[in-house]
């Protein structure tokens, strides 16, 4: 049995991340320039997944789903801190809903230049540039796999903590996200339900990378706070 779990958490280590952007496609970055009829641009910043920049007339930027609330305030507070740490001080939340970002759209003449992350989002572009009448075709294009940069995956891939405190980064977001591995459940609920062995676990491996990032002299994630949230003391030290 030890040599089972020795060889799972292995391969568990060895396996390369899957890449994702926020629609859940595979990660692949491309920049790709499209000829278009007259008048498509316009077409586009008409609708309400477009916008063109009031300072900038030739970017169009592609608006995707909105972002959770909790999600957006982890980011938001994250953003503040780095911008405070580097001495911008009045530094401001903006106001609203945020969204995703699905692509940047140059726009020249009859000719747009589109960055975007995923082959299926360069599918989507050129369907709606065929439904507004644009006629595309793509001239040029260049694809990045980003996995083909990864160095042969060995090592450590401990999480890092963030620069804004837990109580308002990514620590405060997560105790109120669904998460896979607790079936579903938030960790919040795990904490007082049968998944609360799951969730004692995720804590450890926590505990463990930050554990690693420490030995570096890094931060890692903040587990004692979210151990004090979630009412589960740790009992490492007994």
């Amino acid at each position: 049995m030890i040599t089972r779990i020795a060889a799972d958490l292995h391969r568990y280590r060895a396996t390369p991340p899957a890449i994702a952007n926020t629609d859940g496609d595979p990660m692949c970055l491309i920049t790709a320039t499209i000829a278009v009829e007259e008048g498509t641009p316009g077409k586009l910043a008409a609708r309400p997944d477009f916008d063109r920049d009031s300072d900038k007339p030739d970017r169009v930027t592609w608006w995707g789903a909105l972002i959770p609330d909790g999600q957006r305030e982890a980011m938001m507070a994250e953003a503040m801190a780095q911008l405070r740490a580097q001495g911008h001080k009045d530094a401001e939340t903006p106001a609203g809903p945020q969204r995703w970002v699905r692509g940047v759209l140059r726009v020249r003449g009859r000719e747009i230049t589109v960055e975007v992350n995923s082959r299926q989002r360069l599918t989507r572009l050129l369907d709606i540039l065929r439904k507004v009448g644009g006629n595309p075709v793509v001239t040029s294009e260049k694809r990045i796999d980003p996995a083909q940069d990864f160095a042969w995956a060995a090592g450590q891939r401990a999480a890092q903590g963030g620069a804004a405190a837990a109580a308002e980064g990514w620590e405060k977001f997560w105790l109120d996200e669904k998460v896979p591995a607790l079936l579903g459940r938030t960790p919040r609920q795990a904490a007082r339900g049968p998944e609360r062995p799951y969730l004692e676990a995720l804590l450890r491996q926590c505990e463990y990378e930050a554990d690693l990032r420490a030995a570096d002299g890094k931060t890692g994630i903040d587990t004692a706070w979210m151990r004090e949230q979630l009412d589960m003391p740790s009992n490492l030290a007994d």
